[in-house]
């Protein structure tokens, strides 16, 4: 049965060869499965990766209200903050009486500022596998903090980044008792902000929420002047609406990239939302 066997496979292996042959002879040609391969085009989104117009990777400022960045921007990192959001169903009113504070003043170059709320970190870079790792581990320190009724002053204040690159305009908590948990919400999150290569807060920080911001640093100008403008139409403001200066902060959120996850305040226990 063996014998019988490889005389057959080798029979088989003739015939191929035979055949082979002859194709080759009469002027055809073996098309291999590879060379029947078509090649699909990229797609468009990894192809504008390397595509130096990407305006998604240029920093330029003429794009972004002339806005320079604090960092440049690396491929992979993900600009990521903390932060108490202002009431969604109060923003409406806030931005208009804001839009009417420039009126007043009378003054050119300040802008509304794209969503109101607290920071309690400062921004910084951290790379894409880090944002899990980094969310769960700010999950875990949410988990001692209590919902705060929050109260804002009416005094505004200027405030300018690190850079001097763009001034901010806002109102700022006052009640020292407020400022003692606020503190203590910074010194538990500034931790595993630390562990994956983040900038903690500034050590003695003005909790506030930023209305307006403008072009450079405003401590070079006349800035005496322009808050004393901005201040007397404020303090009606905050006659006619004071509920625009109180809330109740009961949750935090942490802005990474294009992504955006909420970690609720609760007395025994947190709950991120996606």
């Amino acid at each position: 049965m063996l014998k019988l066997f490889s005389m057959t496979s080798l029979d088989k292996l003739r015939e191929y060869a035979s055949s082979s042959e002859e194709d080759s002879s009469s002027g055809l040609k073996t098309i291999s499965p590879e060379n029947k391969r078509t090649k699909l085009p990229l797609p468009d989104v990894i192809c504008s990766l390397s595509d130096p117009t990407n305006t998604e990777y240029n920093n330029d400022p003429s794009k972004h209200q002339c806005r320079i960045r604090s960092f440049d921007h690396v491929k992979g990192n993900w600009a990521t903050f903390l932060y108490i959001p202002y009431p969604e169903e109060f923003s409406e009113e806030l931005k208009i009486n804001v839009f009417d504070l420039f009126q007043f003043s009378g003054i050119d170059g300040w802008n509304v500022v794209d969503s109101f709320h607290m920071s309690i970190s400062r921004t910084s870079a951290i790379p894409h596998h880090y944002i899990e790792p980094l969310v769960d581990a700010i999950k875990d320190s949410v988990r001692t903090f209590n919902t705060l009724d929050l109260m804002f002053s009416s005094k505004l204040k200027f405030y300018v980044n690190d850079e001097k690159t763009r001034s901010f305009c806002g109102f700022q908590i006052s009640c020292p008792l407020l400022i003692t948990k606020l503190q203590y919400y910074v010194d538990r999150i500034n931790q595993p902000l630390k562990d994956y290569g983040c900038d903690g807060y500034y050590s003695n920080p003005s909790f506030h929420i930023s209305i307006a911001w403008t072009l450079g640093n405003i401590f070079d100008q006349n800035w005496k002047m322009l808050l004393h403008k901005f201040q007397i139409h404020w303090l009606e403001v905050f006659t006619n609406c004071p509920e625009l200066f109180s809330f109740k902060a009961n949750c935090l959120a942490c802005k990474c990239g294009n992504r955006l996850f909420k970690f609720e305040f609760l007395k025994m226990d947190s709950k991120t939302v996606y």
